[in-house]
Order: structure tokens, then sequence, then C-alpha cells
């Protein structure tokens, strides 16, 4: 490049005076040959416009109508900050199963049920899509998949490539989310297989598990297959006995995974692996992880066992000790959905006004939010009274929440108590513990206890947790 080229870049434009001749301005367009304009200069002046174009059209890809960064952070499912076990997989050949991609689009994308095919037509120039399958080669249906991409706008003149943002940074990563339809099939319009990204997927039967792929820029379809599940055999017999150790028949039982003992693969169980059979429960084919049982007996709360699964052992034995009332019914609620959608609150003693706005549900986390409810139950005296909470610590100030229960007109709540002081472990980000609370002695600073069943006789018990825990199960077990 000669220097009268670079001098004319360089130089400042010199201002055109109205009453003087006009003389050619020297600057970016200045110092050249006016038959001449320098092609950095034409790229910029097409780059700026289409920058302006781009700014003003919805960022496809993302729901319309709506700002991209708050799109963003709404399709960020919370459990993905716990720590999960990440398998790395490639992509491999379509197989000949797998049927055309069809939509899985959020319901809150586009206001469809998962499965349900867009109204819109699509492009498959300008699309991400694949299929998820298990490890036997059957496609997987409801599987969540998020797309992770970086993504930016180019233009491309010859051999001078300019790159930009939509927004001020020079590029961000965006993450899409949809669900698997019934054929497996998920569909990302409003980007191309060309822009790279990964995919992270997650389905319920697969337990803390994240299968993390790079997209294959070449295919026309991702495939992603989960790996097996770890085999280990392992059965788990347990049985109630009341506090004389006579054996109490077993009415129901359901089982929770709890956190893994090992880097296997762990499948969620099947109905089929519970099998009650006089009197007990046994559960099969467990894998190498922490599990409880919770068990319904008649005339009782109930109780709760838990073992870790750990290979080569494959024979689990456990008897939960119940207080049985032969004069009392057993009956057990949990939370109710209000006309808005989130927990129902009873309003009778002003509870509602005294909540902050920012409130969340079961199972949604949210920092500074507080989980509100009211639960209904019998109404009379108890003989006893369980409150079952099932917490996780979300955010680095969860280790100062508090559990308040039955507001009392106004005047605050008549218990109220640290989560850190009723869990055994510190209560901090990705902590998960379950709560019981036994509602006849509740714990006080004193040592002493509080009865709360007198308050209850209305059948109402106003539960709240702030604020920066998440509730992932809730419930109300009463005998009356």
């Amino acid at each position: 490049m000669s220097s009268a080229w670079v001098r004319g870049l360089l130089a400042p434009v010199t201002p055109v005076s109205t009453g003087a001749a006009r003389t050619a301005p020297r600057g970016i367009l200045g110092g050249v040959s006016r038959a001449c304009i320098h092609p950095l200069a034409l790229a910029a002046l097409i780059a700026l416009v289409f920058v302006a174009r781009e700014r003003s059209r919805p960022t496809e890809g993302l729901a319309r109508g709506t700002d991209a960064a708050q799109q963003e952070a709404a399709v960020l499912p919370a459990h993905f900050d716990r720590p999960v076990k990440v398998v790395e997989g490639p992509a491999a050949d379509l197989e000949s199963q797998a049927a055309a991609p069809a939509s899985a689009r959020r319901e809150a994308e586009r206001g469809e049920a998962p499965g349900e095919a867009p109204t819109n037509s699509r492009d498959p120039e300008r699309a991400v899509a694949g299929v998820v399958f298990d490890a036997f080669g059957r496609p997987l249906a409801g599987a969540r998949v998020r797309y992770d991409v970086w993504e930016g706008d180019s233009l491309t003149l010859g051999s001078l490539s300019l790159a930009w943002s939509l927004s001020s940074a020079p590029g961000r990563t965006v993450m899409h989310e949809c669900l698997t339809d019934q054929s497996g099939a998920f569909f990302f319009e409003g980007t191309r297989s060309a822009a790279g990204g990964r995919l992270l997927v997650d389905e319920a039967t697969y337990l803390d598990l994240v299968v993390q792929q790079e997209v294959d820029r070449s295919a026309p379809q991702q495939i992603v297959r989960f790996p097996a599940p770890s085999s280990t055999g392992a059965r788990w017999t347990v049985s109630a006995v009341d506090a004389a150790g006579v054996p109490v028949p077993i009415l129901d039982a359901r089982v929770t995974f709890l956190q893994r003992t090992d880097a296997g693969v762990i499948r969620a169980p099947r109905p089929e692996d519970l099998v009650l059979a006089d009197g007990s429960v046994t559960l099969h084919d467990l894998g190498p992880a922490q599990w409880r049982v919770d068990i319904e007996v008649a005339h009782s709360l109930g109780g709760s066992a838990t073992i870790s699964v750990a290979p080569p052992q494959e024979v689990y034995a456990s008897v939960v000790t119940v207080a049985v009332d032969p004069k009392a019914m057993a009956s057990k609620t949990t939370v109710e959905r209000g006309e808005d959608g989130l927990p129902w609150l009873d309003d009778a003693r002003g509870l509602a006004r005294w909540v902050p706005p920012t409130r969340v549900g079961v199972a949604e986390a949210a920092g500074d939010a507080h989980f509100a409810t009211t639960l209904r139950s019998v109404v009379g005296p108890l003989h006893a009274a369980e409150l079952v909470l099932d917490l996780r610590a979300e955010y680095s100030m969860s280790h100062n929440d508090t559990v308040s229960l039955e507001f009392t007109h106004g005047v605050g709540f008549a218990w109220q108590s640290p989560i850190a002081s009723l869990v055994s472990i510190p209560w901090e980000p990705n902590a998960r513990a379950r709560v019981r609370l036994d509602l006849a002695r509740l714990p006080l600073a004193g040592g002493e206890t509080l009865d709360l069943r007198d308050q209850l006789t209305d059948g109402r018990l106003d539960v709240v947790i702030q604020d920066d825990t998440t509730v992932e199960a809730l419930e109300l077990r009463v005998l009356h």
C-alpha cells in the first residue's frame, strides 16, 4: 500500500466553508483519486448499513418480542448449576430408524405442548436438528436439549471478513432449549450447524447425568446417544415394625435418588422395580448411589430408611420402626396452586400482604425470592403432625435462610428457625437435605419445644421459606 493511501486514510476531515469554493475534503475518503474509493472504506460503510439492519430485526432462534438477555436467563434450568456427571460423546452416523426432525419447542417459547409442530415454516438450512437415543438405539422422548452457541454476525467481501455482535460485546454465548418429541427429535431454528457450539442433553430416567456433545459442523443432523446404565443387581428389602417390634404391613412406598457413590451411569427405578409383597417392599436393580425409601403404613405417619449401594454387595435389608396409633387415621397433603399459578396462600390473617412480591413455587429456583404457601389439611384435633421438606441451597446467602410456620395476624410467625440449625451439613450452594419437623415438638432456642397442633385445628398451616433456598418437595402428614 502506498504512503499516499495511508495518509489519505488517517488525515482529519477538513470542514467545508459555505462561502468558499468547495474542495474535496481529506480524511477517510480524501487524499485519493476521485475515481477510486478504498476497499476498506467501502467495506466499513456496507458494514454500518448491515449492522443497522440487523439491529432492527428480532434475534432469530429466540422467542419473538423477547429481549435476548431475558430469554437467555429464562431458559437456563436451575439444576444445571448443581455438580453433575458430564459424559462426552462424539456424534455418530444417523441411524436408519431416526425420523425426520420434528419440533419440540418449549411451552414458554411458542406456547405449544412438547412434541407439537410449530405453525411457522422451517428452513433446514437455518437450523440445528438431531435425534436423541438411549444406549440401545431407542429414541428418547421428552429429553431436554440445550444448545449452547457463540453468536455473532459476519460480513465477507472477497477476502475481507468483518465480524461483530448485535450487543456491545464482541460476541456472546446464547443458550436455546427444547424438548425432544415422540421420535426423539429436536429442532432449533435461526442458526446453522456450521456455527458450531455444543449440545447439553439430560433425560429424567438418567439421574444426575448430562450428555455433552460438540455440534458436528458437517452433519445435516446431530445424533446424541446416552451411555448404558451401570448394572449392579442390587436388591433392597424394607420392612416395618411398631414400637413393640410387631411387624406392620407396608401399604405403599416410593424411592428417591439422593446422590451418586461412584462414576457409574444411574437409571431411575422403573415401576416394576418396586415390589410390594408379604407386608414388605423390595427394590430391584438399584444403581451405585445413595437411596431413600419412604413407606406408608396404616394408623401412622410412616417412616423412611436410607442405604448406599456399593458393589460388589448386592443384597440389602432395612427395618423401619414406626409409631402406630390404632385409633387414628392418617392423611397427607401437599402444595395447591392459586389462581396466579403460585402456591396458594390463605390471606385471612394477612399473610399474602406480608410476603414480598417475588415468590417461587415448588422446584423453582430464584435468588432473593420467598417460597410461601398455606397447606390445607383435616379440621379438628390432631394426634400427630409432621412436615417434611426436601430443600436445596441455591446461592451464596442461603446460609442465613429460615423456615417459618403459622402466621399470626400480622405479629409474626408462631415458630421460626434457621435452616442451618435443622440440617447436619453446611447450608451452602448445592447442599441438599430432607428436614422432618415434628409439629408437636418444634425445637426452640432454649432447648425447649413448641407444640403447634392446637393452632392447626382449623386445618391450615402457613409455611414460608426465605429466600435463597429451593423447596424441591413438601408434604404435611397428620394423624387425626
